[in-house]
């Protein structure tokens, strides 16, 4: 059956390919960021679209069978299907599957469609596919990210830890990417509590995890147990800052246990990142914040990070390390209240205990230390929506709009 798969992602040799033709497309769909929204080889959307399920679906790619469901649910979710509907029938299928998977071997322009029959959808040539593609898969529909950090004490029965809790919250919105906020697995980060308090609790969702290190992930060296636990989840490389596009956004992950300063190859990195996207509405996250109402205060260590947001107009930054929730005003690197500032989100709510404030900070409009949660972002065109989603059902804390700095 793989001689059969492969044989249909190939469609023809790379030999046969114009050499540059279409060198310079560079997508942002789901599926062509720097890592994949599922298995890098494809295998999953062929499956998928040929029928499999269950552990048949996931048998020799990066996951296990029990991310089954939610490799499934990856690719059934309602903001992700229609980037996947490479041509534009209103389903997924085998001609959808057939067509990504040949771009993640590498095969681009005329070799993208030659012998697959396209069907009556609004993308039926192939020139319209390829645009579509070199376009970033854009869609009118909004997109829903999910996103946490401070998840799993390791010294709690997984099944009863705020860690279940909140998994259980990330189950109400199936499909859904899921950003992880640092802080993965307590106290450690090694690749044992990894296995045994992370994995049986929101490891369940890997397959829609995009995660930012914490600090106690790197008290194991060099984050060793993070990286080999989420791989490419976590990036292209183990440097741990990467970006990719949902919707109509584009998102950055970063890492604030490494150098950030201005000049440092992570700043230079994200600020040629936010110069090439195209698209006006952007979220920053990683896990130590500027800003904060909690105990430890003020922490400069990523201020130049935010300077370069800043300059760039970035709409959200969500952080986690305080183990609370906390909404900020729109504001500047010097906490000034701006109407083109930054919003800070602070969810380090994700199931590792409680911390109170000492006092609010002037721009801080919403404080809550009293139940674990997760922050349900809706992410438009030009604007946005939050709800922060707690560990009880029918419990609002914490909801509002606004549209994005660059219209």
């Amino acid at each position: 059956m793989r001689a059969i798969l492969l044989n249909i992602v190939m469609g023809l040799s790379v030999a046969t390919l114009g050499v540059g033709a279409h060198a310079a497309v560079v997508a942002a769909c789901p599926f062509d960021n720097e890592f994949t929204t599922l298995d890098r080889e494809g295998l999953i959307y062929l499956r998928y679209a040929l029928g499999f399920n269950g552990s048949a679906l996931v048998a020799g790619t990066t996951y296990g069978s029990q991310h089954a469901t939610a490799a499934v649910e990856a690719i059934t979710c309602a903001t992700c299907a229609p980037q996947i509907d490479v041509n534009g029938d209103n389903q997924f299928d085998l001609t959808d599957a057939q067509i990504i998977a040949r771009y993640l071997t590498g095969l681009r322009g005329a070799a993208l469609t030659r012998g697959v029959a396209l069907g009556a959808g609004t993308r039926n040539t192939p020139a319209l596919v390829n645009t579509f593609i070199a376009d970033g898969c854009p869609t009118a529909t909004s997109a829903i990210v999910l996103a946490a950090g401070d998840i799993a004490y390791c010294p709690a029965e997984p099944s009863l830890s705020g860690a279940a809790a909140t998994a259980a919250v990330l189950r109400r919105v199936p499909g859904a990417p899921v950003l992880t906020l640092g802080d993965n697995a307590y106290s450690s980060g090694t690749a044992a509590e990894f296995s045994t308090c992370f994995a049986p609790t929101w490891g369940v969702e890997l397959p829609r995890l995009r995660p930012a290190p914490g600090n106690h992930d790197y008290v194991t060296a060099n984050a060793a147990g993070y990286f080999g636990y989420f791989g490419r989840n976590a990036g292209a490389t183990t440097r741990g800052y990467y970006s990719f596009d949902v919707g109509a956004w584009h998102v950055v992950s970063l890492n604030s246990n490494v150098n950030a300063a201005a000049g440092s190859v992570q700043e230079q990195w994200l600020r040629q990142d936010l110069a090439s996207t195209a698209r006006k509405c952007v979220l920053a996250y990683w896990h130590h914040p500027v800003f904060t109402s909690s105990p430890r205060g003020y922490n400069p260590t990523m201020l130049d990070i935010w300077k370069a947001l800043a300059d760039y107009k970035v709409d959200i930054v969500l952080n986690g390390h305080e183990h609370n929730y906390e909404r900020f005003a729109k504001q500047t690197p010097a906490g000034v209240l701006a109407a083109d500032g930054i919003r800070q989100f602070i969810v380090g709510s994700g199931g590792v205990g409680h911390t109170a404030s000492v006092g609010l900070l002037p721009n801080s409009e919403v404080f809550n230390a009293l139940t674990y949660g997760v922050l349900k972002l809706t992410l438009n065109a030009n604007s946005y929506a939050w709800e922060f989603l707690p560990e009880l059902t029918g419990v609002t804390v914490d909801s509002g709009t606004a549209t994005c700095n660059r219209q």
